[in-house]
């Protein structure tokens, strides 16, 4: 299985990268920081959960370009019922996120107990998928 994380913040990156190694080593991680090259990433190869952090542009007031790459994602066929689960230090932002049928949330900073929980209830939830399809 693959994972896309996009978040803004190098340093939190890195732990999220570490965390989902940590939760299921023998998944491919994507990381990056920047939506351009995230989209890239999801047009050339095939995602399985997104980790995306809702708003990517702290200087830019009311960005919600987390958001929007989710929504951009949702209107393709083949990742309109991917998961994704937002990352936010804003819970209000949060919620906005089951519009675009949000797996689950995380708020920053972010627990290792919650983080294992809901990255293996989407596990578990694309399993279920694939199963009740075949």
């Amino acid at each position: 299985m693959s994972v896309l994380i996009l978040e803004d913040n190098r340093q939190i990156l890195n732990v999220l990268e570490e965390l989902v190694m940590s939760v299921a080593e023998d998944e491919k991680v994507y990381a990056t920081d920047n939506v351009g090259e995230a989209y890239k990433i999801a047009m050339e190869t095939s995602i399985d959960v997104f980790l995306l952090d809702i708003i990517l542009y702290t200087d830019k007031k009311g960005d919600t370009s987390g958001m929007q790459y989710a929504q951009s994602m949702r209107k393709l066929e083949r990742y309109r019922f991917t998961p994704i689960i937002f990352i936010t230090s804003l819970a209000q932002y949060a919620i906005k996120g089951y519009e675009v049928g949000a797996f689950d949330f995380l708020v920053k900073p972010i627990n290792y107990y919650s983080f294992s929980l809901k990255l293996n209830r989407a596990y578990q939830n694309l399993n279920n998928s694939l199963n009740s399809t075949i």
